[in-house]
């Protein structure tokens, strides 16, 4: 099948800015009216969005492609799905006629060996296609690097030791920030905490300190035996602020823009654009991915997936992921290279969620007592598994990728 990558017109739906589904329009049929799906299947299968077509308007996350299939496509894209959601997403589907022998299943790419057996679950390489049809041509446009490029990174003094972006607040990112914040790391770094939502505090410290002092069993997420209480005085100076300026207060996830001062001249698309200048000035990431609780490595959550936090910075830098285990591996079976030796990363495959915590505030230890010239012959050593990974981007073919797609779909 045959799909043209330079057609972004309204024959496709636009996620993200990226053409999805990538059919043309002649092909794809979407049978399902939104009147006939409630919210909660509208919030497992993440169709947040509809689809008008000749006035009436249909779910546009179930759809149907006759040249590949004549099931029903079910595509949860945006992220993966655990076994529950899996197995709670049919139970709503069946009242609208879906079952599993009617339909193929689209999810993102992970290590989720509970979805593996079922047979009509379709894994795709989300992020490795958003990067390939985007990142280096729209958002990242100076990558890869020239040779002049690294021979400037080479001899530039970094003025900060680490980066650290953190979007919305989630209990174990609050206990990061507070350990760098405790141990004087946030002074030598830059750090984020976005607040999109106007929340009270108070409800932060209650999920902080269940995390902390609840043993939270399978399936629900774990728990981190940190010792130190919810520092109110330090997180009520959030909304922390590098790129961004508050837009319209009280609206939602919406309510940031760039701040022009930083951004300058270069494009900002969205989450997944980061200012070149916080890049070239760091040595290394701390990165908290989407999901990090795994009920001790038994349970794939929703989003248990790898997301733009952390494929963005495995073209820049080295890094600490704060996420699921094995997280690295799945960046490894799209082509990426990580940063062993050069960053200790045998916390990637710890299973029990609070060792593996304490394992990662060990490896930033690490780093924070070495000295800037330390952390930068760091750097230099990482730049050719920087410029592979830049390389590994460049060399996808999206085609490729979705002609492997096209062919999962027709074999269920």
């Amino acid at each position: 099948m045959r799909v043209n990558l330079n057609k972004t017109t309204s024959h496709f739906l636009e996620a993200s800015g990226v053409p999805w589904p990538p059919f043309e329009r002649d092909f794809i049929e979407f049978p399902i009216s939104t009147s006939s799906v409630d919210q909660e299947l509208r919030d497992l299968i993440f169709d947040y969005g509809s689809i008008e077509i000749n006035g009436e308007t249909f779910c546009r996350s179930i759809y149907v492609v006759k040249e590949l299939t004549d099931k029903y496509i079910i595509d949860t894209l945006t992220e993966t799905v655990s076994i529950a959601n899996y197995k709670n997403t049919y139970k709503h589907l069946k009242k609208i006629g879906i079952t599993e022998d009617n339909s193929v299943f689209l999810t993102h790419l992970s290590r989720n060996e509970q979805l593996k057996e079922m047979s009509n679950v379709v894994f795709f390489e989300w992020m490795a296609w958003e990067m390939s049809i985007r990142w280096y041509n729209e958002i990242f446009t100076y990558l890869p690097y020239k040779k002049s490029d690294v021979e400037r990174l080479k001899s530039y003094k970094k003025p900060h030791k680490f980066l650290c972006l953190n979007g919305t607040v989630k209990d174990f990112r609050l206990m990061l920030l507070d350990y760098l914040h405790r141990n004087g790391y946030d002074r030598h770094g830059l750090i984020s905490l976005l607040v999109p939502d106007p929340e009270p505090i108070e409800i932060w410290e209650e999920n902080y300190e269940e995390c902390r002092n609840n043993p939270r069993s399978f399936p629900l997420d774990g728990t981190i035996k940190y010792p130190y209480k919810f520092d109110k005085e330090y997180f009520s100076k959030a909304p922390f602020l590098l790129d961004t300026i508050e837009d319209i207060p009280n609206s939602g996830l919406h309510n940031w823009k760039p701040n022009n001062e930083i951004w300058k001249d270069e494009s900002f698309c969205d989450n997944r654009s980061v200012p070149r200048k916080f890049i070239e000035d760091t040595y290394f990431g701390i990165h908290p991915e989407t999901a990090f609780f795994s009920s001790n490595g038994k349970y794939s959550f929703r989003q248990s997936a790898i997301s733009e936090k952390t494929c963005r910075f495995l073209l820049f830098q080295p890094f600490i992921v704060v996420g699921i285990p094995n997280m690295l591996d799945i960046a490894k079976d799209l082509g990426f290279k990580t940063f062993h030796p050069i960053i200790d990363e045998s916390y990637n495959n710890i299973e029990n969620d609070n060792d593996r915590f304490f394992k990662i505030l060990s490896v930033i230890d690490d780093l924070m007592s070495k000295s800037m010239k330390e952390l930068h012959d760091i750097y230099v050593e990482s730049l050719p598994t920087i410029i592979h990974n830049q390389n590994v981007v460049t060399n996808i073919n999206p085609n490729v990728l979705l002609d492997k797609l096209f062919d999962r779909i027709s074999r269920v």
